[in-house]
């Protein structure tokens, strides 16, 4: 019996760490995956909606785009809220940043060229080890941009399994329950140029999305970046310009953007094209 126990003590020596570390290895890609999941609804979302969530709607919008239930994008573990919730950290460089949640609305006028258009989806999956780092888009200071990059250039070291610089004492050799899905958004962003050769002969309009009639009064009418998957609908404007008309004359091209796009509006009699 003596002989029988001291084996049993030999095996569940040898097995019992190689089989908790098989059940974390498991649990940490199986997260993996879910967080590149959830990174392609976060880009299907922006794509629909032309807007980019902030840190309390993101997991609402992400759940409508993939199908997902809201509690299975929002938690690591649904069984285990209180430790277990993922979280959309946004660069406080962000920029275009049109407000706090949604962080980004497009508008005709379009938006500046993206910097720092970054986001993190992060989540810890060890029961009772919560994030210390709150999601959404912090204040742009010091701190703030040196705990973001921490972050977002942070490893996983197997040996010493540390967590990003400046994190708290508990999570000393906890890394390796720390999963960060990073998403940069420049690439959701392309230029237009609209360029009216005609006027001030004529001023032709267009509509970006829903937004309002945009008149096109100036020789450059526009020089700025909208989010794929934009409508673009250009108008004719064949009468007296008094005003921006309700129903604009004569739809011209109606375009979806999908990359970087040239618009004139010129010849005899004037029509829109993509040169």
């Amino acid at each position: 019996m003596v002989g029988v126990l001291a084996v049993i003590s030999v095996l569940v020596a040898v097995v019992g760490p190689n089989f908790i570390r098989k059940i974390v290895d498991n649990v940490s890609i199986k997260e993996g995956k879910s967080l590149e999941t959830l990174a392609q609804g976060l880009r299907q979302s922006l794509r629909n909606t032309q807007t980019i969530p902030g840190g309390v709607t993101w997991s609402a919008s992400v759940a409508t785009a993939t199908g997902l239930n809201p509690a299975e994008v929002l938690y690591a573990d649904p069984n285990n809220p209180a430790t277990s919730q993922r979280i959309m950290v946004i660069d406080p460089r962000f920029s275009p940043s049109t407000g706090a949640d949604p962080v980004f609305t497009p508008t005709s006028a379009g938006a500046l060229a993206p910097t720092n258009a970054r986001v993190m989806l992060v989540s810890s999956t060890k029961r009772g080890l919560a994030l210390p780092i709150a999601g959404g888009k912090a204040a742009n200071t010091a701190a703030n941009c040196a705990l973001f990059d921490n972050v977002w250039n942070w490893t996983l070291n197997p040996f010493t399994k540390l967590p990003p610089t400046g994190w708290p004492a508990a999570w000393d050799g906890q890394g390796e329950h720390l999963h960060v899905q990073r998403v940069n958004l420049a690439d959701e962003f392309y230029r237009v140029t609209v360029s009216n050769s005609n006027f001030p002969t004529n001023i032709p309009f267009g509509k970006f999305n829903l937004a309002s009639t945009y008149p096109f009064d100036v020789t450059n009418a526009v020089d700025s970046y909208y989010v794929r998957g934009t409508t673009i609908r250009l108008y004719r404007h064949d009468t007296p310009y008094v005003s921006v008309p309700v129903n604009p004359d004569e739809l011209c091209i109606s375009h979806t953007l999908k990359s970087d796009v040239n618009f004139i509006y010129d010849g005899n009699p004037p029509r829109w094209r993509i040169p």
